[in-house]
């Protein structure tokens, strides 16, 4: 299989053929079928002795081609791509799509910053990235509207382009007809095809018998009677949405008297309220606030660590490399603000390194190394086991938790997880958790991660 970096010169004539050089494709047929991410057509090949240069990135073969097949493929000719020969033809790429929400903002270069910073690699891969939403796509015609990412300008820029052949599927809101069928074109090879809810997740972990043991009392708020049970049984419980995450929606209540609760909502995005009412009302307050039909969560409230009475917990970003295998790509401790209780980064958390979370939380009695030792394992733990759902899945946001005497619990796992607290305490780390999805993407589409020509 030969792999080399070319580009494309656009020939002003009609004819369907392609000019190869002869060092490149001496074993190729005089027809063969090009493969641009979805798109093929068959063409007419003639070797060339006169292309020169040197098959690297920045002295890339440059490929002589019929502005007809340029334009049928929808090959853009001012990108640098990989040229593979394999027995079904040329493969040109790779070409990867990130399957955005449907709002307009989206496509504001601030909602695709990280987008932006994961094209640093650009130079390792090269091919066509695509930012699209599912109402872009001309399903008849087999072509779509987004943004691609022009390297020279570093920028992304507006164009019909043609369908990728490995889709990261960047919102999770759309559960419909579209992604099934985005799903079968490619394959299979689009992240996030699917995604479990927060009781999904915690039944899948629970029949896990190693890691059971991570997981908090969970139950779904089905019932009145559910809320006092476990009040009666912790004196604190924490309410959250199943199918929200950050932090969205969560309310906790806490039997401070045997007729009197204290009630932390943080429903309200922009600022929390505290208040306490009666015995009386509870039952009042759970039923006006519709909590049993909402489809929330009950768990106890978990007496975690703490700086200077501060809890924090612990992101671990999990994601697939080059080679396919899960890897902690970065960790951040997330330290609630004062008066908080919750730790999100939004509601005014801090993120804090691992080993400067331990020490001060533990004073010494925990060691930092074996505490990140030990996170990564349970990591990498659940990673296995939701590997085991009918999807594929490139990376993840682990939200773990530290008890006051040091125990581990699971919190959360996120399927499109955000990672901005990187960028306050370790800019490489943030920069290698954009780089890596994108590895593996490239992966996929059956192409190569060429960090050494750099």
């Amino acid at each position: 299989m030969v792999n080399k970096w070319i580009k494309f010169s656009r020939i002003d004539k009609e004819t369907k053929i392609i000019y190869l050089p002869i060092k490149i494709a001496e074993k190729t047929k005089d027809e063969i079928d090009i493969h641009y991410g979805l798109k093929k057509l068959k063409v007419n090949c003639i070797f060339d002795n006169e292309l020169k240069n040197t098959g690297e990135f920045n002295n890339p073969f440059i490929i002589k081609c019929d502005k007809t097949i340029l334009d049928a493929l929808m090959i853009l000719d001012t990108l640098t791509y990989q040229l593979l020969i394999k027995e079904d033809g040329i493969h040109i790429g790779p070409v990867i799509g990130f399957m955005m929400g449907e709002q307009h903002y989206y496509y504001h270069n601030r909602f695709l910053q990280d987008l932006k910073d994961a094209m640093r690699i650009y130079e390792e891969v090269g091919g066509l990235f695509i930012a699209f939403k599912t109402s872009g796509i001309n399903w008849n015609k087999g072509y779509l509207y987004g943004l691609y990412y022009e390297f020279k300008e570093k920028r992304w820029k507006y164009s019909k382009l043609p369908f990728p052949s490995v889709i990261f599927r960047r919102t999770l809101h759309r559960e419909d007809k579209d992604i099934e069928k985005l799903k079968k074109m490619t394959k299979g090879k689009m992240f996030n095809t699917f995604k479990l809810d927060k009781f999904q997740v915690y039944e899948k972990l629970k029949m896990n018998i190693s890691f059971a043991k991570y997981l908090p009392p969970t139950e779904k708020l089905k019932s009145i009677q559910i809320f006092y049970n476990f009040i009666k049984k912790n004196q604190k419980i924490i309410l959250k949405p199943n199918g929200l995450s950050r932090g969205r929606g969560i309310c906790i209540i806490e039997a401070i008297d045997k007729d009197l609760f204290k009630i932390y909502d943080y429903r309200d995005e922009q600022k929390k309220k505290v208040y306490r009412i009666k015995d009386t009302e509870i039952l009042k307050f759970l039923i006006n606030n519709k909590f049993v039909m909402r489809d929330y969560l009950i768990q106890p409230y978990l007496e975690l660590g703490n700086i200077d009475g501060n809890v924090f917990d612990i992101r671990i970003m999990m994601q697939k490399d080059a080679e396919a295998k899960w890897q902690c790509s970065g960790i951040e401790c997330r330290v609630a603000g004062d008066g908080n209780q919750l730790t999100n980064i939004s509601r005014g958390g801090k993120a804090l390194t691992i080993e400067d979370t331990v020490n001060r939380a533990y004073r010494g009695k925990l060691n930092p190394e074996q505490v990140e030792k030990d996170i990564i394992a349970i990591s990498k733990e659940f990673c296995n086991i939701m590997d085991g759902n009918n999807g594929l899945f490139a990376e993840y946001g682990l939200d773990l938790a530290m008890d006051v005497h040091g125990g581990y619990w699971f919190i959360e796992g996120n399927f499109r997880p955000a990672f901005k607290g990187f960028k306050l305490i370790d800019y490489e780390t943030y920069y290698e958790i954009c780089y890596t999805t994108v590895r593996y993407a490239v992966l996929l589409a059956g192409f190569k991660n060429r960090r050494e020509e750099r």
